[in-house]
């Protein structure tokens, strides 16, 4: 009961702040559908409120309004004075498939405050409400609201707000422009898994909703992975400035397993093998300690280490290493010849990476692969994109959208479901 209630607070506030604040919403600013049927409703049962369905297709007009309200609550907004680094200040890890999030600044405020943030782009909004030392660290709540009113393309939304709390309470909610394909997405934590909402838009009223569940945000993407990447991947990239997406690096660097380690780490490794077999706890403790240290280049050093020689314990600590560096299980050699896989390695932040990727893409598709693996992050990914398309361009689609944006419309396969319109209690 306590989760629900804070998901049904959480999106309530979410949807305030995108919208710039509370706001009334008139009857004819809701979408337009096939009007209910009034008195059958009420013969089956009198005591049902009727639902009724407004004829006037307003979505597009609310959408502006959303907006321009948005950018006047930014503008009205006190800014913070100091200046801050949001990759310092808020940190998220992935953890048992679901996202932890920690905001480490010190900034606590009440009301609405802009943020004078020097490492991301936007315009970022923080509303803290902070119970104080002494409280239940659980209840400490933080909103947080990234803005960016001309992002370049019709499909990025215009404002991302995360609510979250430090007992991994996470909501994100999304507003898009009038002429985005979307008209919202709503991405959720819960007890158990994850969820994913996303209502669609089409000519100015709400076209479908798919609400998608999943364990984890691994298994999510499998569910719905055309959602995940046009539209929540982007999202918490813009977010959290991560791609939680990506194969993790102990996938990535066992797949290209002809990316050598560095020879100083793997002496380092060497150094440290003993120390792991070592008859004090204090003393294996300390050197797998030493081991992680060594990040992502002493990973590369474990997975090519040869350990025929080496001791139960050895093996045990050394697997634990490569387990927190992966993100997924998958088979070394089939995934060199994956192409959702390979595309997703070029996200990677290694460059070597990168260029194997675009080999591997070529040989595994037969095409000439023309990505520029060195280009910015959102470049490469939008053309890793572009190429994917061009793949998939001749293939019928499992599920067609209905012709008539009031007709029903099926859901995708892979758990999404169908959410009802909105629709306005008479």
């Amino acid at each position: 009961m306590v989760l629900r209630r804070k998901f049904i607070l959480g999106a309530v506030a979410g949807l305030v702040i995108l919208a710039g604040g509370p706001r009334a919403i008139a009857r004819d600013e809701l979408p337009a559908s096939q009007p209910a049927d009034t008195e059958g409703v009420k013969a089956k049962n009198k005591a049902v409120k009727v639902l009724v369905r407004p004829a006037a297709p307003a979505v597009k007009d609310y959408r502006e309004a959303a907006r321009a309200n948005a950018k006047t609550a930014l503008e009205k907004a006190k800014t913070q004075d100091k200046k801050i680094e949001l990759d310092k200040a808020l940190v998220f890890t992935l953890r048992d498939g679901r996202l932890d999030g920690e905001w480490r600044d010190p900034t606590v405020t009440t009301a609405p405050l802009r943020l004078n943030v020097t490492d991301r782009d936007g315009s970022w909004m923080l509303v803290r409400a902070s119970t104080g030392a002494a409280a239940d660290p659980a209840r400490d709540n933080i909103s947080l609201t990234r803005y960016d009113f001309d992002p370049g393309h019709d499909s990025a939304p215009y404002a991302i707000n995360m609510n979250m709390s430090r007992a991994r309470f996470l909501q994100i909610n999304a507003a898009y422009g009038p002429r985005a394909p979307l008209q919202s997405l709503n991405f959720s934590q819960f007890a158990n898994g994850v969820r994913l909402m996303i209502f669609e838009s089409q000519n100015g009223r709400v076209k479908a909703g798919r609400n998608i569940t999943a364990p984890t945000l691994q298994q999510l993407k499998k569910n719905a992975p055309d959602d995940v990447r046009r539209y929540l991947a982007p999202v918490l990239r813009q977010l959290t400035g991560e791609d939680f997406f990506r194969p993790g690096a102990a996938e990535v660097y066992q797949v290209f397993d002809d990316i050598p380690a560095d020879p100083r780490v793997e002496q380092k490794i060497d150094e440290l093998l003993p120390a792991l077999d070592d008859p004090g706890f204090v003393e294996r403790e300390a050197a797998s300690k030493k081991l992680m240290g060594l990040g992502v280049p002493g990973l590369i050093a474990v997975l090519r280490l040869n350990r025929v020689d080496l001791s139960p314990e050895q093996q045990s600590r050394l697997d634990a290493i490569i387990v927190s560096y992966s993100r997924e299980t998958v088979d070394p050699v089939s995934a060199r010849e994956d192409v959702d896989f390979l595309l997703d390695c070029l996200s990677y932040p290694d460059l070597v990476v990168r260029q194997h990727a675009v080999d591997a893409l070529s040989e595994a598709t037969g095409q000439r692969v023309d990505i520029d693996p060195s280009l910015p992050d959102e470049k490469v990914m939008g053309a890793a994109e572009d190429f994917r398309k061009s793949l998939h361009k001749d293939e019928v689609p499992t599920t067609a959208p209905a012709a008539d944006p009031n007709e029903p419309f099926r859901p995708r396969p892979g758990g999404a479901a169908l959410l009802p319109r909105p629709v306005q209690l008479d």
